[in-house]
């Protein structure tokens, strides 16, 4: 069979116009890239450049046939007959083989592995040769003998192929302590291959890192989480069964007693404390009133104070509970995360039910990097008859990052229908709809999130950016208002560029720094002037 080698032959470039197969060949491709970008050696990857796809590492190039369909004898010789003309090694990526190239791989590798235990000559070696040599005859191969054993097939399934993909996504992203937006991570990808494809265009490792890197989410940049529930306080009922003990010394114990939940039911946190202060100094022996004195420290942030009660509590009763959440608190906030999963382990081995420790290991969890188990854990805690809200918050600002919208969104709602006016929710589900492009919905609930939390900083992006969107000016005040700590950096002359991300579009804003005081914000077809203060104040 005869073949034209020209670069514009029609089977080095008919991919470059044919849709069919493409969304498995850049499938492909992100599984190879994902692979590869931990090799030093790797510079660039090739669609349609001279394979489906090449993969340049150090000074040798890799190509790659991917084919969406069952891997027949027919197909197999065409593939390997162009990898002859062109001596190429050929990696070959399909979704199934059929029973006869089945057969003829098995034999393959009993070859291989013949020849890489055998000895250089001898009979037995010879007759294994010409078995193989008739094998090939037999199936039309014997002429391709040298590309197929230099060839590798692998069967790479279309079913559940995305699922593949997102999870190499995600193992790149942990590896780097983070977190990565899957869904809208591919869609970039996938049109970046687009276009490299039509261009029959190489694009270089620097070019991908970029484009994933976008798409990271940094923990600590998950701005809308709820922190952990701070307050871990017992009920008084088993404090006050044990005044009873204590004779007449009952009575004026349980007025305090009464006089303290009374200052905490206020707020004032600190005259609470100095009773139960008191109190345990004479009733020294009450795991409760420690735990209480432990719990009001660390919420007033006197954190070494609060550890101090929390110890003596666990001197009296290893297991105490209410003092390893405590602890368990303490070292998250000095970051220790490891510590604090420590000690909210022990405490879930007491009682694994309770809501407000399933939110905090959830929190610790995301925090440490465990994307999977944190969500199983806020899961968990809004499962319960006494969920707090912060736990369906921070299920759903996950699933968001995760691309499981729908579920976020449900999550966020359940957020909103234990606390009505929760800024954080109301932000995240604003983000979400922005997210979709549905800016009708978005703009209410940013307002709603800054009537009740006026420095909320997701509201404020969130509001500014869907305002442009709708060609509404006062966007881009509110944009430089919010963005001016970072404006103020700019020297005159000098611009930045916003990127806002979405489902269906990428929207770039361009802040230009044209004056000491004055700001231009270019958008689509659009421009605006904003005169702003040092601090960050809109000049009238």
């Amino acid at each position: 069979m005869s073949h034209s080698s020209s670069y514009f032959d029609p089977r080095h470039t008919g991919g470059a116009v044919a849709s069919s197969g493409m969304s498995y060949q850049d499938s492909c491709a992100v599984l190879i890239v994902m692979k590869y970008l931990g090799d030093a050696a790797f510079s660039s990857i090739g669609l349609e450049a001279s394979n489906d796809i090449t993969l340049c590492v150090g000074a040798s190039q890799k190509h790659i046939q991917t084919k969406d369909r069952k891997l027949t004898a027919g197909l197999l010789k065409s593939i390997l007959e162009g990898a002859a003309l062109d001596r190429q090694d050929i990696l070959i990526m399909v979704s199934s083989i059929n029973e006869e190239v089945d057969s003829l791989l098995s034999k393959l590798a009993a070859y291989r592995s013949h020849q890489a235990h055998a000895s250089i000559s001898g009979p037995q070696h010879l007759a294994i040769e010409q078995d193989f040599d008739q094998e090939l005859s037999l199936a039309g191969f014997l002429e391709l003998k040298r590309v197929l054993l230099t060839s590798t097939v692998r069967v790479q399934p279309s079913h559940g192929l995305d699922s593949v993909v997102e999870a190499a996504l995600t193992q790149w992203a942990r590896a780097r302590g983070t977190f990565i937006r899957e869904k809208p991570c591919l869609l970039e990808l996938h049109g970046t291959f687009s276009r490299a494809r039509a261009n029959r265009a190489f694009l270089a490792r620097d070019e991908l890192t970029d484009l994933l890197s976008r798409h990271l989410v940094e923990p600590s940049a998950l701005t809308t989480l709820m922190s952990p529930v701070r307050s871990q306080l017992d009920s008084s009922e088993s404090f006050r069964a044990h005044l009873r003990h204590r004779g007449d010394l009952a009575v004026r114990f349980e007025q305090k007693l009464v006089l303290a939940e009374g200052y905490e039911s206020q707020q004032e946190l600190r005259a609470a404390l100095k009773i139960y202060q008191a109190l345990a100094v004479v009733l020294h022996d009450s795991e409760w009133l420690l735990i209480r004195c432990a719990a009001l420290s660390e919420l007033l942030d006197d954190l070494s104070q609060a550890e101090d009660y929390a110890r003596q509590a666990l001197k009296l009763n290893s297991k105490a509970f209410g003092a390893l959440c405590v602890l368990g608190i303490i070292a998250g906030q000095k970051n220790r995360f490891d510590d604090a999963l420590g000690y909210f382990r022990v405490a879930e081995r007491v009682n694994d039910e309770d809501a407000r420790l399933l939110h905090n290991i959830g929190y610790t969890l995301l925090r440490i990097g465990d994307l999977v188990s944190a969500l199983e854990y806020f899961e968990r805690a809004a499962a319960t008859p006494d969920t707090p809200a912060a736990s369906h918050l921070n299920a759903g600002v996950v699933l968001f990052n995760i691309g499981r919208y729908t579920e976020a969104e449900e999550a966020l709602e359940s957020a909103l229908q234990l606390e009505p006016n929760m800024p954080e929710a109301l932000s995240q589900l604003g983000e979400l709809y922005r997210f979709f492009g549905r800016l009708d919905a978005a703009i209410p609930m940013f307002n709603r999130a800054l009537q009740s939390l006026p420095d909320n900083a997701v509201a404020k992006h969130g509001l500014a950016i869907s305002m442009l969107e709708r060609g509404d000016a006062e966007g881009a005040s509110q944009l430089v208002t919010h963005l001016a700590d970072h404006l103020n950096q700019l020297r005159v002359g000098k611009a930045t560029l916003v990127l806002d991300l979405g489902w269906h579009r990428t929207y770039p804003i361009r802040i230009t720094r044209t004056g000491n005081h004055c700001f231009e914000v270019k958008w689509e077809s659009l421009s605006a002037t904003v005169k702003i203060s040092d601090v960050g104040t809109v000049i009238q």
